[in-house]
């Protein structure tokens, strides 16, 4: 007897059937990427209060280089200062982790399954082709390193265009 899942990796292998190999599986993937950064990126834009964010993380920005410098100084007086407001800053970096781990809430479970289901499709297959070799990661590579390749490419421009960093 087949699974449910098994029915539902079967089913969506049909519809990719035209994207399962190079080069349309290295566009797919590449798109799906970008598609996945903007659901990403939207979702944090409607659900942090980015502002409040910034505030924090510039806050704890000044915090850092001020103990920085205090301890590469030696100023003994500046230390102290840093070291009065560590807990203040441990709060605001704990509250700020917290905030941006919220989205993720909403989104780690339908991403995992896609993510499951995709390397169920592609299994260890080559999906793209690189001109050039990549250190480490050759010049052939699966749908996992395509995807990360692509998602480190995407990734940032796309969250700096919704102003989410």
């Amino acid at each position: 007897m087949i699974s449910v899942w098994e029915k539902l990796v079967s089913f969506v292998s049909q519809l990719l059937e035209p994207y399962k190999y190079p080069p349309n599986s290295a566009i797919f993937i590449f798109i799906l990427s970008a598609a996945l950064s903007v659901l990403i990126s939207t979702l944090n834009r409607m659900i942090l209060d980015i502002e409040k964010l910034r505030r924090y993380e510039e806050k704890i920005r000044k915090w850092q280089q001020m103990y920085f410098k205090a301890k590469r100084t030696g100023d003994k007086k500046l230390l102290l200062k840093a070291e009065r407001q560590s807990k203040y800053i441990q709060r605001l970096q704990s509250e700020v982790a917290s905030e941006r781990f919220k989205p993720m809430l909403i989104y780690l479970v339908p991403f995992m399954l896609l993510f499951w289901i995709l390397n169920s499709i592609y299994k260890k297959s080559i999906v793209v082709f690189l001109p050039i070799a990549l250190p480490w990661l050759g010049d052939q590579l699966t749908f996992f390193w395509w995807y990360l390749l692509c998602n480190f490419a995407i990734g940032g421009p796309i969250q700096k265009l919704f102003k989410i960093t």
